[in-house]
């Protein structure tokens, strides 16, 4: 007896969501059984379509046929289809731009990756039984994994995946950037330049690229970057001083503008920068981190404990260095117990981090002279002096291109179990 694979249709439905059915393997030399499921199919089509369009409607307020809203999929009996809806932060909210997927059997390890297509989905066919790790990443957005456990096909899969925006990644678009076309050249060859890090060869292309367009915002922001990396902190400051004057409601200029002041400890011209970028994208964590560190900086304990605080409910886990402004600011405040949960938090939530072996050393520290009692609480803030907040942010990146999937010489076809893949003499 033949069998012909499983299809899986997704159908519209009054509400705007959708519903899933499938069509079950039958013999195909029984006609009628043929002829009955076609005709289950017409009726579920008429269904759909008089819930897109009810009497009395408008039948042009829906463009585009009931048939362009169906969407099936095929696969092989005794596997699964898996959908994923990619949403920005919040859900409800598509990602904007492109992911990619990846898809790693726990047993084999064999794995498998596509993108997200229209309205951020994304779908496997012909998936076996067994536990997979997904990891899903985007630019400028923090990688997710998740553990899949797929264990029937009576119908689709269908997961949510919601990412976190990367604080460190800087976006650009020079394709709107306001320049000449010869600038924008430049400094797209500049861009390359920088992401591989030779920013001898970025800054004479930028710089080239400015004497072209000097009233540029992204020029002037893009010299800012290359100067912070330099570690050259009063030329970043010029520039990015510049591309935020150009365009002052830019957070991720405002953000680096800050940062720099940080660096050089010019904490009045921090403090006004970040202001402003919390303003500009208050939803962002990195800038409430930012002027958390520099309230604290400031003795502004209060402003350090309450932005930090916003920090961490808006960046989660993510959000661990805010974890070290946190405490030092309690215990700034007198609450030493408070401020040592906070600094414990940081190290269980990243026990591998550069500063996490400091950090143990300065809570130890900081419980024997509590527990001694040799200086009132609250003076001992001079004990969480060695720990830098600003030394456990992650360096600044640039993310300036889209997404795109590796090259066809870069990636290793699939093959099938038992298979060997030669190397090309």
């Amino acid at each position: 007896m033949c069998y012909l694979n499983r299809t899986y249709h997704v159908l519209p439905t009054a509400d705007g969501t959708s519903c899933m059915t499938d069509r079950q393997p039958f013999p195909t030399h029984d006609p009628v059984r043929r002829i009955l499921a076609g005709v289950l199919l017409v009726a579920w089509l008429a269904a759909a379509a008089l819930a897109q369009h009810p009497p009395g409607g408008d039948p042009t307020a829906n463009p585009g046929s009931l048939a362009e809203s169906v969407t099936s999929y095929r696969t092989d009996p005794g596997t699964a289809v898996l959908l994923f809806s990619v949403f920005a932060e919040r859900s409800r909210t598509h990602l904007d731009r492109q992911a990619v997927l990846t898809l790693v059997n726990l047993a084999n390890h064999a794995s498998l990756w596509t993108t997200t297509q229209d309205q951020a989905k994304a779908v496997f066919t012909n998936i076996a039984f067994g536990t997979y790790d997904l990891e899903v990443s985007a630019v400028g957005y923090l990688s997710t994994h998740k553990e899949l456990h797929v264990m029937e096909t009576l119908r689709p899969m269908e997961s949510d995946i919601v990412l976190q925006r990367d604080p460190a990644a800087i976006n650009l678009d020079l394709a709107e950037a306001v320049m000449s076309p010869k600038a924008r050249k430049e400094a797209k060859h500049a861009v390359s330049l920088l992401k591989s890090n030779k920013l001898d060869a970025a800054q004479k292309q930028l710089t080239q690229a400015y004497q072209l367009a000097p009233s540029s915002p992204d020029l002037n922001f893009l010299l800012g970057y290359l100067y912070f990396q330099k570690k050259d902190y009063a030329r970043a400051e010029d520039h990015l001083s510049t591309a935020a004057n150009l365009n002052p409601h830019n957070a991720q200029t405002l953000a680096l503008l800050g940062r720099t002041g940080l660096e050089r400890e010019d904490y009045p011209a921090a403090r006004s920068a970040l202001e402003r970028a919390v303003l500009a994208d208050a939803d962002n964590w990195l800038p409430h981190d930012l002027l958390a560190d520099t309230y604290l900086h400031q003795k502004n304990y209060d402003g350090a404990r309450d932005e930090a605080k916003v920090a961490i409910a808006k960046g989660k886990a993510t959000a661990s260095p805010a974890q070290i402004v946190l405490g030092e600011a309690l215990v700034g405040l007198g609450q030493d117990q408070e401020g040592m949960q906070a600094l414990n938090t940081f190290v269980e939530q990243s026990p591998r981090h550069p500063l996490a072996t400091q950090v143990r050393t300065l809570i130890a520290e900081l419980n024997q002279r509590i527990a001694a009692r040799d200086v009132p609480s609250g003076s001992t803030v001079s004990a969480l002096a060695g720990v830098d907040p600003l030394a456990a942010l992650s360096t600044p990146n640039l993310s300036v291109r889209a997404w795109q999937p590796p090259g066809v010489d870069e990636i290793q076809p699939a093959t099938a179990p038992a298979v060997t893949v030669l190397p090309h003499k």
